[in-house]
């Protein structure tokens, strides 16, 4: 008998109580899912997510004509191609990536001018 309950888990007519979940099982993961941050669900859009970042924070020294090191960050197609050090993104392996390792860490050394990305941008560039 389950305490407190009056339920014998041996009865088989009561034993489908026995194999369903507790419900606090169930809010449990209800909630945990909510936790997870957007970043890691939902799909990165470049030109919605990833382009306002670059515009802001890199394309004053990386435009589109390459700029410093040869690397023009506006677009895809050009951080694929990347600059005098080689491609900046490392698709399938983020923290491979060059521009990963520039713009986070303990002391990122990109932007060289003001505030480094934050958790939530430099995220959303390893998506």
């Amino acid at each position: 008998m389950r305490p407190g309950l009056g339920i014998r888990l041996d009865d088989p007519s009561q034993g489908h109580l026995a194999r369903r979940p507790p419900l606090r099982l169930g809010l449990l993961l209800a909630f945990a899912t909510l936790a997870v941050p957007a970043v890691s669900g939902a799909a990165t859009d470049f030109a919605q997510d990833i382009l306002p970042i670059l515009e802001a924070r890199c394309q004053a020294c990386h435009p589109a004509n390459g700029g410093q090191a040869n690397l023009a960050l506006v677009s895809r197609e050009s951080i694929l191609a990347g600059g005098k050090s080689g491609p900046a993104i490392n698709p399938g392996s983020p923290d491979a990536s060059l521009l990963i390792s520039k713009v986070s860490g303990s002391k990122p050394l990109m932007p060289p001018v003001g505030d480094p990305l934050s958790a939530d941008q430099v995220d959303l560039l390893r998506a």
